[in-house]
């Protein structure tokens, strides 16, 4: 499910004159961003600036995905998709200020 939720977020690249700023999320109806809450839309946001590798490895370990299996699917390492998951949780906790509280996640090997 994650593998081609990413897959269909990649966007061929063309050259363009003007690069936006960065990404902006898309709400599956007006109806849709109203009933999530500031903190779940402040989330989404910054989930959707993270580079596409880390939100990947993210993704897939929401998902249930083992590191291994996460790494296979997205044609990696293991290393080099635990060091994506690594960067991506300390993105979203430095960006939602959550460094220092006790959120500390272990590296799972599963």
């Amino acid at each position: 499910m994650a593998w081609r939720s990413w897959l269909r977020q990649q966007v061929r690249e063309e050259p363009c004159e003007e690069v936006p700023d960065r990404p902006t999320a898309h709400w599956d109806s007006p109806a849709h961003a109203v009933e999530l809450g500031v903190e779940e839309r402040r989330v989404i946001e910054m989930l959707l600036l993270l580079p596409s590798k880390q939100r990947a490895a993210l993704a897939w370990t929401l998902d249930g995905f083992t590191t291994q299996e996460s790494a296979d699917a997205m044609g990696i390492s293991p290393e080099a998709a635990r060091q994506n998951l690594s960067r991506a949780r300390a993105t979203l906790k430095a960006r939602l200020g959550l460094e220092g509280l006790g959120y500390e996640t272990a590296e799972e090997e599963r």
